[in-house]
């Protein structure tokens, strides 16, 4: 199902794509550790690349966006340890990270989907 999600948003083409699979892995490890996350995605975009999707982009591109989105769990204090370490002695709350965490990940969905996609080919493997 999510596969099938992903391939529609890559027909919308690469940088729509590369932005949703950030986004997605973004979600995702608000919720599961950065690893558990990747080896979660990993399956999905090696089944959409192995079934002859993603044609436009290089698969070190998706995965680029990937480990990336994996890493930016600003949204939930629970994505990353030191978030919890300063929710109680700090004050925050729940929607504080929500409020600052969503705006930034957006943003920063957008300058990773930009800056992975204009990556010279011969950096890519």
């Amino acid at each position: 199902m999510l596969g099938a999600d992903l391939f529609e948003r890559e027909s919308g083409g690469p940088l729509p794509f590369l932005g949703a699979v950030f986004l997605f892995t973004s979600a995702l490890s608000c919720l599961v550790s950065n690893a558990a996350c990747v080896v979660l995605v990993y399956g999905v975009l090696k089944d959409l690349h192995d079934g002859g999707g993603l044609a436009a982009l290089r698969p070190a591109q998706v995965m680029l966006a990937m480990m990336m989105g994996a890493s930016a769990s600003f949204a939930t204090p629970i994505g990353y340890q030191t978030n919890l370490m300063v929710l109680q002695p700090g004050g925050y709350s729940f929607a504080d990270f929500a409020r600052l965490g969503l705006p930034l990940t957006l943003s920063t969905a957008l300058c990773a989907a930009a800056s992975i996609y204009s990556l010279p080919a011969s950096w890519l493997p």
